[in-house]
């Protein structure tokens, strides 16, 4: 002890909180700051710290006789001592009230109004029970509103509140539930659109957010393993997939509380539309087109059908029922309208290139040709005939039969119009027809379809060649020439042998050799008188004689040659006056038997015969003008019967006009032929 102080003791106590605050404000408004020294020592010499926290227990040092003064509690040099308190009978404080419990995450926020009564001292604290108070827990808090913290997410809590002061716990609060917010329910895939490398997903929202919003959606490609960000909305489109891989998709929303329950699961495949085919080839049909094509890429998506354009890709239509392999047919088309065909592959994405254009044109079998007529020829049967329809397609070739129907080959080479001619038979095809044989003939037609069905037939005998001789002046070579190529101007197909000879000096000695004589001159020439007699011979034998001269003379000097004298000739014709010095005669064939005596018949007033016998179905065999004296008709003379009971010769005009003559005398030649 020092010698300067008599005694010293301590004592401690604890003072209500409100009692320190009171202590506090009281020293605070003496000076302005809280006291944090007081001088304790009675030498003043020393001085001890006294700090006064809120709630703590303060020690205050009491001083005895010190230099004449005595320190208060509290209390320092010039500052008053702290006034002495009455003590206060302190109670528990009343009920609080709940007013609304706000939900948060993992949390409840309470909201009430205090208790009507403190008790007589401060609130120093709240406790709240999530049991209906069954337990209680200190809030920390003494105003509203105060946080529960920790719960469980989705919980519902029955809170109950009560104030704190120094008597203890109040009386408690109303009860109110409250439930903490939750993770969103599941939402709903309703369906997936595959794309290119992407899906898009339609889905409902879930029937709970949970109590909070829902801040996004996160979807899975791996049935759950993984989840990423999609969005908020419908539809989340998924990209950076492979085309043609499947996928199984979930989704699963998310709040502040955390991710929700997954999604139902829905399998996807993203794809794109197919690419564009390859159209090979197509083959024409009856009103159809069989299209082959080479399938491009299906996009990811299993082709389900394609469609076709015959318009070059303007519209396009779905084959029907539906057709995913090549070939596909295009039906209900028209025979023989070209068509610029598109074709086009579907899948679930859609529909997608085009592909090249290729034009076709359908078409059905060509029809047998009609009309059928054969002439004979040398080892040849030539076939004329009427086309029938070409079913939509060129008539490419014709098949013939020799052998009324037995066996049919091709033409050799190609032929495609009337006429044709058969040198061969239809069973082999190399052995040559034979003369004097009768063929039954028959046709079909060839299109890029197929054959035809048979025509009707026709008998045709070959027969050889026609072997002419040309008795002429000069000009014979040449109008050997001219009848060779009349014969085919004017459709013969017949072959001429010709020999020409010029006439003077000419005896006629080899005329038996031939079947047709040409008797062509031009006037002066110096006749053999044998000759008239080898003519008349062969006149008189069957052969055929073609007077082609506008020189009567020449004709009357032919010593022997009976058929000299306009009183022998038998002609039927038809006779018309066109003006003063020109007459028109129609030469028609068979002619009539007997004698038809006739004088005075010089042009232009030749008469027309009126005792001669109408014959039916005469053929006109040639049409030609008299312009002089010394022109001449058509004649023939009745002799000995072959085939059809006539043999003949005609005297045809030169008229001044070449080529008149040789069209007169090839339609002459195959007069005459038409009665071999």
């Amino acid at each position: 002890m020092s010698a300067n102080r008599t005694f010293d003791y301590a004592f401690f106590y604890k003072r209500r909180q409100d009692l320190v605050n009171s202590r506090n404000q009281y020293l605070n408004n003496v000076n302005g700051q809280r006291i944090i020294f007081n001088t304790q020592l009675s030498d003043w010499n020393a001085s001890r710290q006294a700090t006064f926290d809120e709630g703590a227990t303060t020690m205050v040092f009491r001083g005895t006789y010190g230099n004449g003064e005595i320190i208060s509690p509290g209390g320092i040099i010039n500052i008053p001592p702290y006034p002495q308190e009455s003590e206060v009978v302190i109670t528990a404080p009343s009920a609080p009230i709940i007013t609304s419990i706000d939900p948060g995450n993992q949390q409840l926020i309470v909201n009430f109004t205090p208790p009507t009564s403190n008790g007589g001292g401060d609130i120093t604290d709240y406790e709240y029970s999530t049991d209906n108070g069954s337990n209680w827990i200190s809030a920390g808090a003494t105003i509203s509103p105060f946080t529960i913290s920790s719960l469980s997410i989705g919980t519902t809590y029955d809170v109950k509140i009560r104030a704190v002061n120094s008597a203890g716990a109040g009386a408690e609060s109303n009860m109110i539930q409250g439930t903490t917010w939750n993770v969103p329910s599941a939402p709903t895939i309703s369906s997936i659109t595959s794309g290119n490398q992407q899906l898009t997903v339609n889905f409902t929202a879930p029937t709970s957010n949970g109590g909070t919003p829902i801040t996004e959606y996160q979807y899975s490609t791996n049935n759950g393993a993984s989840f990423l960000s999609g969005g908020l909305n419908s539809p989340i489109v998924i990209t950076g997939l492979t085309n043609g891989q499947t996928y199984q998709v979930i989704l699963r929303a998310f709040n502040v509380v955390g991710g929700g329950a997954n999604s139902n699961i829905i399998t996807a495949t993203p794809a794109t539309t197919p690419s564009a085919p390859t159209i090979t080839s197509i083959t024409s049909g009856d009103q159809q087109l069989t299209v082959n094509f080479t399938a491009g890429s299906d996009g990811g998506s299993a082709i389900t059908n394609y469609e076709y354009s015959t318009n070059g890709g303007t519209s396009f239509t779905p084959f029907s029922p539906a057709d995913t392999t090549s070939p596909v047919v295009i039906t209900g088309l028209t025979n023989g309208t070209s068509y610029s065909v598109r074709i086009r592959a579907v899948n679930s994405v859609g529909s997608g290139g085009q592909s090249n254009a290729v034009s076709a044109t359908p078409a059905g079998l060509p029809s047998p040709p009609t009309s059928l007529s054969g002439a004979p020829g040398n080892q040849q049967a030539i076939i004329s005939f009427t086309a029938g329809s070409n079913g939509g397609s060129a008539i490419t070739n014709y098949e013939y039969s020799t052998d009324g129907g037995v066996t049919f080959i091709p033409l050799n080479p190609v032929d495609t119009k009337s006429p044709v001619t058969i040198t061969t038979l239809s069973s082999d095809g190399t052995t040559q027809l034979t003369n004097n044989t009768t063929y039954t003939i028959q046709l079909k037609a060839v299109n890029a379809i197929g054959v035809s069905s048979a025509s009707t037939s026709v008998n045709v005998t070959p027969v050889p060649g026609i072997d002419v001789i040309i008795l002429g002046d000069s000009n014979v070579t040449t109008l050997s020439t001219s009848i060779q190529s009349a014969k085919t101007a004017l459709g013969y197909s017949v072959s001429l042998n010709i020999t020409t000879q010029q006439l003077n000096g000419y005896t006629g000695t080899n005329l038996s050799s031939f079947d047709v004589v040409i008797f062509y001159t031009n006037g002066g020439l110096n006749l053999n008188a044998t000759l008239g007699a080898n003519l008349n011979t062969f006149v008189s034998n069957g052969g055929h004689l073609i007077m082609a001269s506008f020189s009567w003379g020449n004709v009357q000097a032919l010593s022997g040659f009976t058929y000299n004298s306009y009183s022998t000739y038998q002609y039927k014709g038809t006779y018309s006056s066109v003006n003063a010095n020109t007459a028109v005669y129609t030469i028609t064939h068979p002619i009539t038997t007997g004698i038809a005596t006739s004088t005075g018949l010089g042009s232009p007033n030749i008469p027309n015969p009126i005792s001669l016998t109408t014959i039916p179905n005469s053929q006109v065999i040639a049409t030609f003008a008299d312009a002089g004296s010394t022109s001449f008709i058509a004649v023939g003379q009745n002799g000995s019967a072959r085939l059809v009971g006539i043999n003949a010769y005609v005297v045809v005009p030169y008229s001044g006009n070449f080529q008149n003559t040789i069209k007169y005398v090839c339609n002459s030649i195959y007069w005459c032929m038409s009665i071999i």
